[in-house]
């Protein structure tokens, strides 16, 4: 009867996403505890398919036919409409990539396609958020484990100092989400 404001498509992609990267750090772990490149060749697709993909994800409301420009609070964001949800997967991948990047499994151009479009954008996108709510957003603290994890995450792999630098803010403030 067109009464319902929740986005099918966005439901049904949000499902195939999360059954993809609810154990996916697990073909990371297999090949660090196994050194079998298998492993980390399939993580390796699954990471390049994904960094293309992260940064045209629009941002959306959770539930609804209803896309923003930028997270206004923790019902928003590009996985399925819930910062939390983000954080859960992006972390995931982050987490996935730190062990399988040096397994052979990507090139170095693969590598900068990741740190470009994944671990940066995702990185400006959280980081983006705290800037404008604080670090300690009264909306849902119980929400932002995983962003922070996944802000920590990026740190560790691009190296602190690449997070802090002025040449990485300024890049930051590049990304249309960010004012």
């Amino acid at each position: 009867d067109g009464r319902e404001t929740w986005d099918l498509y966005g439901a049904m992609r949000r499902h195939r996403l999360r059954f993809l990267y609810l154990n996916f750090d697990a073909l990371g772990l297999a090949y660090a505890l196994t050194q079998e490149r298998a492993y980390a060749d399939r993580a390796a697709a699954v990471l390049m398919a994904f960094a293309r993909a992260y940064p045209n994800y629009r941002v959306s409301r959770i539930h609804k036919n209803v896309w923003v420009e930028r997270p206004t609070d923790t019902w928003c964001g590009r996985i399925d409409g819930w910062l939390y949800r983000e954080g859960l997967c992006v972390a995931k991948m982050l987490l996935t990539y730190d062990l399988i990047r040096d397994s052979g499994a990507l090139t170095q151009a693969d590598r900068d396609t990741i740190e470009t479009h994944l671990i940066r954008n995702s990185l400006a996108y959280f980081s983006n958020y705290y800037e404008r709510k604080g670090f300690l957003p009264c909306d849902g603290i119980q929400d932002h484990g995983p962003c922070w994890e996944s802000i920590a995450l990026a740190g560790a792999i691009l190296g602190d100092e690449a997070v802090r630098s002025e040449e990485h803010t300024s890049e930051l403030q590049s990304h249309s989400f960010i004012s």
